[in-house]
């Protein structure tokens, strides 16, 4: 877990931008959260992107509660969950 705790924090100090593609789902929630609280953590300015591709299991609304979520656990301004794709 370390290691790859590690990783993550030398990927938010190497980028301006990190794209999060987030389902709803246990993994792309976790790895959200990770990277947030590494931001917060190292009080770094990097941004965070949201994106989601819509499916019939309304993967959309599960993935913005997630990001409502985050923006509320870490005191951020609202962020934006960009739909990308038609779940096809």
């Amino acid at each position: 877990m370390n290691t790859i705790l590690s990783d993550l924090e030398n990927l938010i100090k190497s980028h301006k931008t990190i794209g999060i593609s987030i389902s709803g789902g246990i993994d792309s929630t976790l790895l959200a959260y990770l990277l947030h609280d590494i931001k917060y953590k190292t009080n770094s300015d990097v941004k965070l992107v949201f994106f989601c591709v819509p499916r019939p299991d309304d993967s959309i609304i599960h993935a913005q509660r997630i990001v409502d979520y985050i923006d509320k656990e870490f005191n951020q301004s609202p962020s934006q969950l960009h739909s990308v794709g038609n779940g096809d």
